[in-house]
């Protein structure tokens, strides 16, 4: 990881840390994913949506006849917003130069590291599903299978990757060799995305939303960023005595378990794209509604 004695901030250590993940937990983690982060700066509290849109060309006639979303393929993918989003906090609250950020997982992806358990399971559980696809064996498959506990992982393609990531600030994953080989895997398997839209992304900043509970407040970050749920919750759960009752009794497990269902019913109903939001969050956390 990132030298506490260089100086750095703790935002380099979130981007250092996350970009390590990538790496040492690709089955969970990865460059194509989306990222969202909260930022105290000493005075106040600032948001970052790292989250992508769906393709410019997507076309909902793809979808005709579907109950529901794909998990496979190129139809449920959207913008890869995390990458954007590591830029955008390092440069408004790191330090150090972002080459250095990004060394410790360069360094772990070239040289390897030692696989754990939890991260073998959830390997060996993809392989059941992706391994017949050509470009995720090759980069995930060993002679064949998937590495073993204990084994020593390189993924010499992922180094490469973020060597440009990080030679660029960012900018080769969204323009250029990255962006466009991207939308050649794309096209051929009848993806809607292009380079065009990797180039027109951009991290939202945005302003937290928060409840107050009990002398704490809560932040999270507005719809289509899912924190909704837990301030409902709370909101909800701030009318009742939790403190006088037993922490594991039935009555508490009720209460949080109704409060957490109410939250989710509305996070369902309610977060999504921030340009089509029909309720804003302040509506939704007005305190006569949550009484």
């Amino acid at each position: 990881m990132v030298d506490p004695r260089a100086g750095g901030t703790a935002a380099d250590a979130a981007v250092a840390t996350a970009a390590c993940m990538t790496v040492v937990e690709p089955t969970t983690n990865g460059l194509g994913g989306d990222a969202f982060a909260l930022a105290w700066d000493g005075a106040k509290v600032h948001g970052f949506n790292g989250s992508g849109r769906s393709p410019r060309a997507l076309d909902v006639a793809a979808f005709a006849g579907m109950k529901r979303m794909p998990t496979a393929g190129w139809l449920p993918v959207t913008v890869p917003g995390q990458v954007a989003l590591w830029v955008d906090l390092w440069r408004r609250h790191g330090r150090l130069p972002f080459a250095e950020v990004l060394a410790p997982a360069i360094r772990l992806a070239r040289e390897g590291f030692l696989l754990s358990p939890q991260t073998a399971a959830l390997w060996k559980r993809a392989a059941r599903t992706l391994s017949a696809r050509p470009d995720w064996s090759a980069t995930f498959l060993f002679d064949g299978r998937p590495p073993e506990v204990g084994a020593l992982v390189r993924l010499p393609g992922h180094a490469r990757t973020l060597e440009a990531i990080a030679a660029s600030e960012g900018g080769a994953f969204y323009r250029g060799e990255i962006a466009e080989a991207i939308e050649r895997a794309a096209r051929s398997e009848g993806g809607f995305m292009r380079a065009e839209d990797l180039a027109a992304h951009g991290t939202l900043e945005v302003e937290p939303i928060s409840v107050e509970y009990r002398g704490a407040r809560l932040h999270e970050i507005p719809p289509n960023g899912q924190g909704l749920a837990a301030l409902v919750a709370l909101g909800v759960l701030r009318h009742f005595d939790l403190a006088g009752l037993d922490p594991d009794c039935p009555d508490v497990l009720h209460l949080q378990i109704e409060a957490v269902k109410l939250g989710f019913a509305d996070a369902h109903r309610h977060v999504a794209d921030p340009r089509f939001v029909d309720r804003p969050p302040a509506e939704l956390l007005a305190e006569d509604r949550l009484r």
